[in-house]
């Protein structure tokens, strides 16, 4: 017997005084349980916010390999043009001065050739690539060198941007058909073109 039934039988307390308590409690316990969630709700929550977490964790992954990856490449393509370009140079030391636009400014630079070097750069047989400093010491200017015709078709693919110099169009230089066979004029490095 509760602590109720015990008051109403003394006659201490009323049966509808019982009843309006037994109400009350009744309405708290509905209030109660209308604001607690249901366990298998809560589980999907829960459930939900781990799942989130563990894609946030593998996009987060994600991000972080393409950025290695995209690092890796970056440093294996500055290599390739390194080699290239190590690998492709043109003996060019000279007297003739040789004029190119600088990789990273808008600075002249200059290369002592020799002439047949110098008649190769303006007739397309060759280039001039700039050779970047190696990893680690990118703050020091790059060296610049005068590489082939088949370095300089391996930097159009590569690293076109380190190709410097080049003249692709060589109508009226380098062709057979248009070549300088009588020389009406004092022999000079400065480029001329043929009209025909």
């Amino acid at each position: 017997m509760s602590l109720r039934d015990q008051l109403v039988a003394k006659g201490l307390a009323s049966k509808s005084d019982k009843q309006r308590v037994q109400r009350e409690l009744k309405k708290k316990r509905r209030d109660e349980a209308g604001r607690r969630e249901k366990k298998s709700k809560v589980l999907a929550e829960q459930r939900a916010a781990e799942e989130a977490a563990r894609e946030a964790a593998v996009l987060a992954k994600a991000v972080e390999r393409a950025k290695r990856e995209a690092e890796r490449e970056q440093l294996e393509r500055r290599e390739r043009v390194r080699q290239t370009v190590r690998d492709n140079q043109v003996r060019a030391r000279g007297s003739v001065v040789f004029h190119f636009k600088k990789l990273n400014s808008n600075r002249i630079g200059r290369l002592q050739t020799s002439e047949s070097v110098a008649r190769r750069l303006r007739a397309g047989e060759a280039g001039i690539a700039a050779l970047p400093p190696p990893l680690g010491r990118e703050s020091e200017e790059e060296d610049y060198h005068v590489v082939g015709i088949k370095a300089v078709r391996k930097l159009e693919e590569v690293a076109p941007e380190f190709l410097v110099f080049y003249v692709s169009d060589t109508t009226g230089i380098s062709s057979p058909e248009e070549r300088f066979l009588e020389q009406e004029w004092e022999i000079s490095f400065t480029p001329r073109r043929v009209d025909g």
